[in-house]
């Protein structure tokens, strides 16, 4: 979790994650072989085979939370989102 000093700053670091992230996806290099997509307008979602990885932001806060090794990944890792999302003001 990081905390900008304003909205504005954690959406630019959201934006440019989004945007190297793609540029990852984009090279079709077998190190950089997961899926990324955006569940909703504030929330990045990379998984693959048993891992899973999100970045949300929330007014000033960038989270990122991560499930590994685990057959749902993918539930654990939102339910552990969207618990810290609820306690970001």
């Amino acid at each position: 979790m990081a905390c900008y000093p304003s909205p504005d700053n954690a959406t630019a670091m959201f934006r440019q994650l989004d945007s190297s992230l793609q540029e990852c996806v984009a090279l079709h290099n077998a190190e950089y072989d997961f899926v990324l997509d955006k569940p909703d307008p504030n929330t990045l979602r990379l998984t693959d085979h048993q891992w899973c990885h999100l970045y949300r932001v929330k007014s000033a806060v960038l989270i990122s939370v991560g499930a590994v090794g685990l057959q749902a990944s993918d539930q654990v890792a939102s339910t552990v989102l969207q618990t810290i999302t609820d306690r970001v003001k």
